[in-house]
């Protein structure tokens, strides 16, 4: 722990602003620190030596701003917190897409390095990102191996396996193999000679990649991570010029904004998304954008609007056709997001039945959409006093989710034993808390 010279007063100010008492910030602290499996201790002796001068070791500072920023509700950095800017933040020009692609990756596919980056915090956006900034194109492509069509098939054909392989095995299956495939295949190519027409395809399917290598490590929690993967697949997008895929992402990040607290970047990641593309995109890109907006729009109490988008979510996917992972969204993937809307509206009962639909319309490969699907609607079933209808729907999450390697997943276990152990002693809940147990993935 570093030692500054004078007491930090900006740390002091927000703490009177936030109502956190030394304890409270500690443990929030500690919680924030858990979400990306850093395990740590601290009370409030050592808020006090923060306040008195002392600063943590990274990545603790930034854990610090993302508390103080969602709980309120702007974005702060470690400086606004009177803390010393992190190393990567003072002043290093930004690479291209590619090479900061390949630097990444290359670091993911190496276990050590891998245990370190999962470790990075999240960071509340300051901004929305914009379109202009991610089409610059990168002037040179200096690799000697030459690249074409059958290239581009390949990684199209990677896209989709993996697409497949995190849906059926959850997001630790095979990361580190996508990991090392961007770091020695894709990001190869993308710097290699190659035709207008043909870079611009690999970039597109390159961004598709590294979309799917973010899911993954947002599924185990690795939220700093897969955020950092996620602006490369918008730089990526943008120097394609594909604003399909641009908004694509754009939404995923609201998706993960969302999930992380942070309500209002949310919202204005949804509405840039589908605001970017407007009519002109597939239906299966319209659905898949408006969705999430109508779910951020619920969060936020806007009832009018969360409804009319997710009509026009509804509206779109039934007009699309498509067989890829970026050409079509599945109509249980619609239904859960329905369900998101209705329960952050207060309409239960509607919730529910969405997700009945959901369950029933997930596609045989769709297993971590399908357990994800069970436990939610076990949630909401007991929210509404329905005990054996929920252990129900909690049986089936436990059959279905059997060797699934994913971080929400086991997340949901623990949540299910939490929400039924004051029922110990009920039939229908004691088998679940006997038999279930919460694996560290």
């Amino acid at each position: 722990m570093a030692t500054r010279r004078e007491p930090n007063a900006q740390l002091r100010a927000l703490l009177r602003e936030s109502g956190l008492t030394q304890e409270a910030c500690a443990r929030a602290v500690n919680a924030a620190a858990a979400e990306i499996g850093l395990q740590l201790g601290y009370d409030r002796t050592a808020v006090a030596h923060w306040l008195a001068g002392s600063e943590p070791k990274e990545p603790v500072p930034r854990l610090v701003a993302e508390v103080f920023s969602r709980r309120l509700g702007r974005l702060l950095t470690p400086a606004s917190l009177g803390f010393a800017p992190p190393a990567d933040a003072r002043g290093a020009a930004a690479p291209g897409a590619a090479a900061a692609l390949a630097e990444l990756s290359r670091r993911d596919a190496d276990p050590l390095e891998h245990a370190r980056l999962t470790r990075a915090p999240y960071r509340a956006l300051a901004r929305v990102p914009g379109w202009a900034e991610h089409t610059a194109r990168a002037a040179t492509r200096p690799e000697h191996v030459r690249v074409g069509a059958s290239e581009v098939a390949l990684v199209r054909g990677a896209v989709g396996h993996f697409a497949t392989a995190m849906d059926v095995h959850g997001g630790a299956h095979a990361r580190s193999a996508l990991a090392v495939y961007v770091a020695d295949t894709a990001a190869t190519w993308l710097r290699a000679p190659a035709t207008d027409v043909v870079h611009r395809q690999l970039g597109v399917e390159s961004a598709r990649l590294v979309f799917v290598l973010a899911l993954m490590h947002a599924d185990m929690n690795a939220h700093g991570l897969a955020q950092r993967y996620f602006s490369l697949a918008l730089s990526l997008a943008g120097e394609a010029r594909d604003k399909e895929m641009w908004a694509t992402t754009l939404r995923a990040m609201s998706a993960q904004a969302l999930h992380l607290g942070h309500r209002m970047s949310a919202l204005h990641c949804a509405e840039a998304a589908a605001d970017s593309v407007a009519g002109s995109a597939p239906g299966a890109v319209r659905a898949y954008l408006y969705a999430q907006l109508a779910v951020a729009r619920a969060e936020v109490g806007d009832r009018r609007a969360a409804d009319a988008a997710l009509a026009r979510a509804e509206q779109s996917v039934q007009r699309d056709e498509g067989d890829g992972p970026f050409d079509t969204y599945p109509m249980g993937a619609l239904a859960f997001q329905a369900a998101e809307v209705h329960s952050r509206l207060g309409r239960s009962g509607a919730a529910v039945r969405d997700l009945h639909r959901s369950a029933g319309a997930r596609a045989t490969l769709d297993r971590r959409g399908l357990v994800l699907t069970l436990s939610r609607r076990a949630e909401l079933l007991l929210a509404s006093g329905h005990l054996e209808e929920a252990c129900a729907s909690w049986a089936q999450f436990v059959r279905a989710g059997a060797g699934l390697r994913s971080r929400r997943v086991t997340d949901a276990h623990t949540r299910m034993r939490s929400a039924l152990r004051p029922y110990g002693r009920h039939a229908a809940a004691r088998p679940l808390l006997d038999g279930a147990s919460s694996r560290d993935l």
